[in-house]
């Protein structure tokens, strides 16, 4: 399950997302079955994160940082 603290940050935008990543470079992401469906993430930071079971069809991924995320069974459709 999606933390719900993080998803309130990614929620106000890739910008506001990506300075709280720098800042807290040690904590575990964990966006685990996030409803992610259509949204904008262009070059969001997910490095490392946890999108297990994460609901991302239609989410515009461009530039976004996946290295090590954990996408088993995400919904990466179109």
């Amino acid at each position: 399950m999606a933390n719900e603290d993080q998803l309130r940050i990614l929620w106000q935008g890739v910008d506001a997302w990506n300075m709280w990543r720098a800042t807290n470079s040690d904590e575990y992401i964990d966006l685990s079955g996030a409803d992610l469906i259509g949204a904008n993430l262009r070059g969001a930071d997910f490095s490392e994160a946890c999108l297990n079971g994460a609901y991302l069809h239609g989410a515009v991924l461009v530039g976004a940082d996946l290295s090590w995320a954990n996408l088993v069974a995400a919904d990466l459709s179109m």
